[in-house]
């Protein structure tokens, strides 16, 4: 696999943010971007000589691309920026392109969209089909300070603490890593409070030893350990008002693969204050 990040742009705000992102996280990881842009004609295909417009279309979009490559380049001087402007469908293209590298970042929406979706079609599908990690960037909720979040439910998630720990380590800042729980006392009322204790204690025990993992690969990294009572998108959701990232991992494992994402994942990338990077579940 090679040390390279994929960038999906077209002209809309949230590409454009999507771009920035993009070329800081290729700064910090010292590896290679390219930059995709997919265009489509507005026509049927049929059996007659190419429109006389084509040629137009293609121009536009390797200006787009060339004014993004060249962007990108001044954002992470020093990185290798390269760029292709390619015929075909966005999603099912940027899935393609990002089989060997390590990230695939793109905008929420699309110049194309519908006015009040905070989510597009093209970005859905490529958070739920790409092969690597996907991050969704959103015009109005790009920030480049706070900690790293990563939401936590079972051993499956290890790959997300990964990732979230070395983006964190990456940018120098804190890990904040939330399970959402039902507390001993709701579950179980009248539980003395000495066992309430101990259950917390083994609770918190257990997401310390999750994370110790990849903390061994990056111990300079600061980490706070939340229990939240309610649900696990409500809570990442908060915490995204104060963060720079938020990392979640993959969920419909051996189910559909439309349903990869899963419910919290989809209610992160409608509603999240920050980009969210879905994580894909570790090869072993």
């Amino acid at each position: 696999m090679r040390r390279e990040i994929v960038a999906g742009v077209d002209a809309s705000p949230a590409a454009g943010a999507a771009l920035a992102w993009a070329a800081e996280a290729a700064q910090r990881r010292q590896c290679a971007l390219r930059v995709i842009h997919a265009y489509q004609r507005a026509w049927v295909d049929l059996p007659i000589p190419v429109p006389p417009d084509e040629g137009e279309a293609l121009r536009a979009a390797e200006t787009l691309v060339a004014e993004a490559v060249s962007e990108a380049r001044m954002l992470a001087p020093g990185i290798e920026v390269t760029g292709a402007a390619l015929l075909g469908d966005p999603a099912t293209l940027l899935i393609e392109q990002s089989q060997d590298a390590t990230l695939l970042v793109t905008g929420s929406r699309g110049r194309d969209g519908f006015a009040g979706l905070l989510l597009g079609s093209v970005a859905l599908r490529v958070a739920s089909h790409a092969p690597v990690p996907v991050v969704i960037v959103r015009a109005d909720a790009y920030q480049a300070d706070g900690p790293v979040v990563a939401g936590v439910d079972t051993e499956r998630d290890q790959a997300a603490v990964e990732l979230a720990v070395a983006e964190a380590a990456a940018s120098g800042c804190g890990l904040t890593v939330i399970r959402a729980w039902d507390p001993p006392a709701l579950r179980y009322p009248g539980l003395p409070d000495d066992y309430a204790a101990e259950m917390e204690t083994a609770e918190r025990h257990w997401l310390t030893q999750l994370v110790s993992q990849a903390l061994a690969r990056h111990p300079q990294v600061r980490v706070d350990i939340q229990l939240y009572s309610g649900g696990p998108a409500r809570a990442l959701v908060e915490a995204s008002r104060h963060a720079r990232l938020v990392v979640a991992g993959t969920r419909g494992y051996g189910g559909l693969r439309a349903l990869l994402v899963g419910a919290t994942g989809l209610q992160l990338l409608h509603h999240a204050h920050c980009p969210v990077l879905i994580a894909r579940p570790s090869a072993s």
